[in-house]
């Protein structure tokens, strides 16, 4: 949505979100040109130095904010760009895919096919952002910048370097480089927009009172931050209730606690919910499986979780979940397999038996 006078842009992507939709600034396009542009003022604490150069300030120093940030600079050099963290820059990155970051998928390089693997959006992430930035760009980028990716057996890529400092120093060189400013230990209390166009940006520092940061436009890159939905909703964005997704489930059946620890490469697990009078496609996926001592994970349910998260939310998190787990085995062949194994079983037995007998006398 615009904001009349000014642009708002929203890019709230999770974990590295580098093949996220990622802003587009044309320097000579019509939007561009129909934003009065003004000099940034700065009452204290982030400190730009005024001139009659575009703004842009990015709330948020995850993945998405960095690089959008990176972006933005990269395509319009005389655009002063900062970016607005109150904690650590990058530090989902730090942690993501066990400490190495996964950085974007091998398996789709088509961005078309690469958006319906997304359980919801995929019709907007098919837009004209989305295409002019997949998985290749992202290699690409990297690569040009002295980071080789490889790609996993599941599709993943990380760095050859399997540590996710490679992914960080990377983009907050870059960001460096080409004259991002970064601020950490500021927090965006609130935003307004200005009669005239651009924005008051409020900001709040832990060692001092709060501030106001003058901007033409505004990048809100906060996730899954709750305060970052807020900002966008006072600015006349509509905001879709968020639910809980990628979660594990909880399982009450005593005999799975006693298999806690056991793995599965391939199983197929299908939800079965309160009132669903049919079969849904998203409440059926296949993959590795994990048992826990609470319950059921694995990337299988993970994904499970994900695609059935507003049918999961519905039904109060209540249905019965059902496992295959030899999918790719008939039931013929798999009664095969036990008719086999119970023979096998009853000679060993009677082996068993008559030498225990053997023994005794």
């Amino acid at each position: 949505m615009v904001v009349p006078g000014a642009i708002t842009m929203v890019c709230t992507g999770g974990s590295l979100g580098l093949d996220h939709p990622i802003p587009q600034l044309g320097c000579r396009s019509s939007v561009w040109r129909a934003v009065r542009i003004r000099a940034a003022s700065v009452d204290a604490g982030v400190q730009l130095e005024s001139s009659k150069d575009p703004v842009l300030v990015v709330v948020g120093g995850g993945a998405a904010g960095i690089f959008g940030a990176v972006r933005a600079k990269t395509v319009c050099p005389q655009l002063k760009v900062v970016v607005l963290e109150k904690g650590k820059l990058l530090s989902k990155v730090r942690i993501s895919g066990g400490g190495r970051c996964n950085v974007t998928t091998g398996l789709h390089m088509d961005p078309l096919p690469l958006a319906g693997q997304y359980p919801r959006g995929h019709k907007e992430l098919r837009g004209s952002f989305f295409r002019t930035h997949g998985p290749k760009d992202t290699i690409a980028w990297f690569s040009q910048r002295g980071v080789s990716l490889k790609k996993e057996d599941d599709g993943r890529m990380f760095p050859v370097s399997n540590s996710s400092a490679t992914i960080v120093d990377c983009l907050l060189n870059e960001a460096r480089r080409i004259g991002v400013v970064l601020q950490t230990g500021v927090s965006v209390s609130g935003i307004s927009c200005q009669t005239g166009g651009g924005f008051d940006v409020k900001l709040s520092k832990s060692n001092d009172g709060p501030k106001k940061l003058g901007a033409d436009f505004v990048l809100l890159s906060t996730g899954s931050s709750r305060q970052g939905h807020e900002l966008a909703q006072r600015l006349g964005h509509s905001i879709v209730e968020p639910q809980p997704s990628l979660f594990t489930f909880k399982v009450k059946d005593v005999a799975l606690a006693e298999l806690a620890g056991v793995s599965f490469e391939a199983v197929k697990a299908e939800l079965e919910l309160p009132g669903q009078k049919q079969k849904n496609p998203r409440l059926s996926q296949t993959g590795p499986l994990l048992i826990t001592h609470w319950g059921l994970s694995g990337p299988v349910v993970l994904r499970l979780s994900a695609w059935a998260a507003r049918d999961l939310f519905s039904s109060n998190y209540q249905g019965t979940l059902w496992i295959d787990f030899v999918p790719s085995m008939s039931t013929e062949a798999l009664y095969e397999i036990l008719v086999t194994q119970k023979k096998s079983f009853m000679v060993s037995s009677s082996y068993f038996l008559v030498n225990l007998s053997v023994i005794q006398a």
